[in-house]
């Protein structure tokens, strides 16, 4: 795996650290307390029901929510507060991939691919630009004649991965994925999750992935972070799990991915309460 070097600040062990997050919208309160560790080269798996918050929270750490509450720091500099000319460092050493691929419909994918460049590095010769962009869109799998195509004359998954490329596009060291697998069949998933890890392994990147796919859960994740509304039903819950030699906490709990996958595939939907707000996944798995 690449070796990174660390930031001042940078503890060298969590590239990410949450302490005692709360979002909310109105009266709706989406986190409240929360904390959470990303550990460095990881591919931490993002996981709860509808409404539990993972895209916010995954918002909040790049900084597209301001949080009511709570501190957040990346590679070792907090991120809450500041202004976006003090923050153009830390941006530049992530990417994200966001839900659907979220392409510009108007630019080809070259193009797309382009655009953080022509953000970050405005001065960049514009042929450097296109190799670079050629470069990332056949590192996640794409043809070279994906480049001069439109969105709207792509696939599902090739929409992904174009997507992926433009988030690889700065060489980033932490990488935020937002259900890149969903919407895709059986084939197209696991092809999808064997490229992550592939590129996490090649790149050695920090991989914040948000996911429904137990499959994915199981096959490329390192640790799972669960995110539930509330406390309650934790008990028996926690009752039925122990007799399966399994241990659940309370909110913002961190499992390893096999116990997870072990847990939502035995468990089944009647075990897991809907007030956990893991009923939805506990469906998948019955």
């Amino acid at each position: 795996m690449a070796q990174r070097n660390t930031a001042p600040g940078d503890d060298g062990e969590h590239v990410i650290q949450v302490r005692g997050l709360k979002n909310a919208f109105g009266d709706s309160v989406i986190h409240d307390g929360l904390d959470l560790d990303v550990r460095r080269g990881e591919i931490l798996g993002v996981v709860g029901g509808s409404g539990t918050g993972k895209s916010v929270l995954m918002r909040s750490i790049i900084g597209l929510q301001t949080p009511v509450e709570g501190e957040i720091t990346v590679f070792g500099e907090p991120t809450i507060g500041r202004e976006e000319t003090e923050a153009t460092n830390i941006r530049k050493r992530w990417g994200v991939l966001f839900q659907g691929g979220a392409l510009f419909s108007t630019l080809t994918v070259a193009e797309n691919v382009q655009v953080p460049l022509r953000e970050f590095y405005r001065d960049l010769n514009p042929a450097l630009m296109a190799e670079i962009a050629a470069y990332k869109v056949v590192m996640t799998g794409l043809k070279p004649d994906a480049g001069p195509k439109y969105p709207a004359e792509l696939s599902g998954g090739m929409k992904k991965r174009a997507g992926l490329a433009r988030a690889l596009a700065l060489d980033p060291e932490l990488l935020f994925l937002d259900e890149p697998t969903a919407g895709l069949d059986p084939i197209g998933a696991a092809a999808f999750d064997d490229l992550t890890q592939s590129l996490q392994k090649t790149l050695g990147l920090t991989v914040f992935l948000i996911t429904h796919d137990l499959d994915t859960l199981y096959a490329i994740c390192d640790r799972v972070a669960v995110l539930a509304r509330n406390s309650h039903g934790f008990a028996a819950l926690r009752f039925a799990l122990a007799r399966m030699g399994a241990v659940m906490v309370p909110i913002n709990f961190m499992l390893k991915a096999e116990e997870v996958a072990y847990i939502l595939r035995h468990a089944g939907a009647e075990t897991l309460a809907t007030d956990t707000g893991l009923a939805d996944l506990a469906q998948q798995a019955a």
